[in-house]
C-alpha cells in the first residue's frame, strides 16, 4: 500500500472543586506501595495528585485529564506529605514540612489532612518548581529531571525536592492519553518503496522503503502544561472521488533531511480493517530529520481516532517539542499520536504545509505559534491568505520562526 508521499515534497467520592476535594484516604495498591494517580485539569493549568480511583474518576467526569501513575509512594513511613486547599485560588499544595503547611493555614489555606507519604530512604525524587507568573495553580511536581529543567528554562524557579517515592511513574492503559490507542500493535507494512529519501526527502532509491504502523503505541512523554516550540493549527474540510486520496497538515524543518511530522487524512479502497481502508482513516505522520531510509521514517494508522467522514470539517492540531524530542497529532481534540522525533532547522525556520491529492479540500483559520506566541501573520513568507481552497496536487505553505 503507498502513501500519498508526494504531499511532502515541500520541504462521587469527592466535593465540587469550587468547594475543594473532599479527602480520601491514600489506597494501598498492589506491591508494598501506593500508585499515585496524576490529574490535570485544561482549565486552570492545575495538576492535582491522588491514591484515590473514586477520586480520580470523579474529576474525570467534570473534565479533568487523567495523565499517568505519577508515583508510587509508600504505603507508611516517619514523613507525611500533607494536602492543604486555597478557596481564593481554586488550587491545592502539598509539603512535607509541618512549618509551611502551618504557615498557609495561617493566611486562609485549608488544611485537608495527610495526602501520602515520603519514601524515607529518598529513592525517587519528586521535584518542585514554582511559576512566578501566575497567580494560582503555580506549582509543579515531577519525578523527571529534564522536565523540572525545562520548566526553570522557561522561567519557573526551581524549589529543590517536593517529597520522595519509592518507585516512579509508568503510564496507565486506563489514562486519557492513550484512549485513542488500542492495546496490541499489528504488523507494520512497507510503504513509499524505493522512493523515500532520508529525513523525509523523496527521491529515486531502490531499495528504499518507509514503515506503515497500526495503531502504534504512544511513546510515554510528560507534555501538560509544555509549550510546543512549534504548533500548526487549521481546519479542513475533504471531498474526493478517486479510491486514493487525501490531506496532509504537516511541520517541517528546514534544509536537506531536516524532517517532516503531521497529521494525515486518508480515504483508500480496500477492506483491511487495519489500516483503515474502505473509509477516512487519521494517520501521523513521523519522519525525524536525518532518519534513515529503511523503516526510520513512519506513518501510524489509529483505528480508534474519531470517526471522519468526506466533507466533514475537521480539526487538526500539529505540535513539536524540540526540548522533548516529541511531536503530537490531534483531530478535532483527541490525541491521536504522540512519538519521538526531532526536526532540524539551522536558520531557526520551521516550514507548516498543506497538501491534497486526488480531490478537493477547504483549510480555513490556520495559525502557527512558535514558543506560544502567535506568528501567523509574521512569516518569511506567511501562507498567502489562512483560508484557501486547495485543488488536487495543490499545496499551501510558509516559513515561520
Amino acid at each position: 500500500m503507498k502513501k500519498i508521499s508526494k504531499f511532502l515534497a515541500v520541504s462521587a467520592a469527592a466535593c465540587v472543586l469550587s468547594a475543594g476535594l473532599c479527602v480520601k484516604a491514600p489506597e494501598v495498591h498492589a506491591s508494598a506501595g501506593v500508585d499515585m494517580y496524576r490529574l490535570y485539569n485544561p482549565n486552570t493549568g492545575e495538576h492535582f495528585y491522588t491514591s484515590s480511583v473514586s477520586e480520580r474518576e470523579h474529576l474525570r467526569s467534570v473534565g479533568w485529564k487523567y495523565e499517568q501513575i505519577g508515583w508510587v509512594a509508600p504505603e507508611k513511613s516517619n514523613t507525611p506529605v500533607y494536602r492543604l486547599y486555597n478557596a481564593a485560588g481554586s488550587e491545592h499544595h502539598y509539603t512535607y514540612s509541618a512549618a509551611e503547611r502551618d504557615m498557609l493555614v495561617s493566611k486562609g489555606w485549608k488544611y485537608e489532612q495527610i495526602g501520602w507519604y515520603s519514601d524515607d530512604d529518598k529513592t525517587v525524587p519528586l521535584y518542585r518548581q514554582y511559576n512566578p507568573h501566575a497567580f494560582s495553580c503555580n506549582h509543579n511536581y515531577t519525578i523527571s529531571k529534564a522536565e523540572n529543567d525545562m520548566l526553570v528554562s522557561k522561567g519557573w524557579t526551581a524549589e529543590d525536592i517536593g517529597w520522595y517515592g519509592i518507585e516512579g511513574g509508568r503510564q496507565d492503559p486506563d489514562a486519557d492519553t492513550n484512549k485513542a490507542v488500542p492495546s496490541g500493535e499489528v504488523a507494520s507494512t512497507q510503504v513509499d518503496v524505493n522512493v523515500t529519501g532520508a529525513g523525509g526527502a523523496e527521491e529515486n532509491n531502490p531499495g528504499s522503503y518507509r514503515l506503515e504502523y497500526s495503531n502504534k503505541p504512544f511513546d510515554s512523554a510528560s507534555l501538560s502544561g509544555v509549550t510546543p516550540t512549534v504548533e500548526y493549527k487549521g481546519s479542513v474540510q475533504m471531498n474526493g472521488q478517486t479510491d486514493d486520496y487525501g490531506v496532509q497538515f504537516v511541520i517541517g524543518g528546514h534544509g536537506d533531511a531536516s524532517g517532516q511530522i503531521g497529521a494525515e487524512l486518508h480515504y483508500q479502497a480496500g477492506n483491511d480493517a487495519r489500516f483503515g481502508q474502505g473509509r477516512i482513516n487519521v494517520t501521523t505522520i513521523n519522519f525525524p530529520a536525518y532518519a534513515g531510509t529503511h523503516g526510520e521514517q513512519y506513518y501510524v494508522v489509529n483505528t480508534s481516532a474519531p470517526a471522519i467522514n468526506a466533507g466533514d470539517t475537521v480539526a487538526l492540531d500539529v505540535k513539536y517539542f524540540a526540548d522533548q524530542g516529541m511531536m503530537q497529532s490531534y483531530v478535532n481534540g483527541t490525541l491521536v499520536g504522540q512519538y519521538k522525533t526531532t526536526l532540524a532547522t539551522a536558520d531557526g525556520f520551521y516550514i507548516p504545509h498543506t497538501l491534497m491529492e486526488g480531490g478537493t479540500c477547504s483549510v480555513t483559520n490556520m495559525q502557527v505559534y512558535i514558543n506560544g506566541k502567535d506568528v501567523t501573520d509574521k512569516g518569511a513568507p506567511s501562507f498567502s491568505s489562512v483560508n484557501t481552497v486547495l485543488g488536487s496536487g495543490q499545496n499551501t505553505s510558509g516559513a515561520f520562526r
